[in-house]
């Protein structure tokens, strides 16, 4: 099985949740998804960053401001 993660943290480094996915394109559409359901509910002020591991190393990560 594959090891593919994606996790939430906080402005604090808090991890706030942390998924396994069986393959890098679930964990891909995962990671899409988190972001865009983020920019669209994150409170004004909070910063979220949402990162995609693969074998423990990180593939992509994208910090989400809120807005709303």
């Amino acid at each position: 099985m594959e090891n593919n993660r994606v996790a939430t943290i906080n402005d604090n480094y808090k991890v706030l949740s942390m998924e396994n996915y069986p393959t890098a394109e679930a964990a891909y559409e995962a990671w899409v998804e988190a972001i865009r359901i983020l920019k669209k509910h994150l409170p004004k002020g909070e910063t979220v960053t949402v990162i995609r591991y693969r074998w423990n190393q990180v593939m992509t990560m994208e910090t989400v401001v809120g807005t709303h």
